[in-house]
């Protein structure tokens, strides 16, 4: 049987580059996320109450909240 070559340390730098970006996409995804949904949830109460723009405001500033919650969490297990 023949034995598998070693990964050069380009391939292996390149893998943990790669996954570190990943780490840092699902961050940027897990902040912004929470912010277009809960505004289009103060979009809908307010076009349903006819406050415009309060909810929408509420909304983003509660989505904010919720990323940032996120972002600071994950970091702390990434960190343990």
């Amino acid at each position: 049987m023949s034995e598998r070559p070693e990964r050069s340390s380009f391939a292996r730098d390149a893998g943990k580059g790669f996954s570190q970006a990943s780490e840092g996409l699902a961050l940027a995804i897990g902040f912004v996320v929470p912010v277009i949904v809960l505004w289009l949830v103060g979009r809908a109460i307010d076009g349903w109450l006819g406050i415009d723009p309060w909810a929408q405001v509420v909304g983003a500033v509660a989505g904010w909240g919720v990323g940032f919650l996120y972002v600071f969490f994950a970091a702390q297990r990434a960190n343990q």
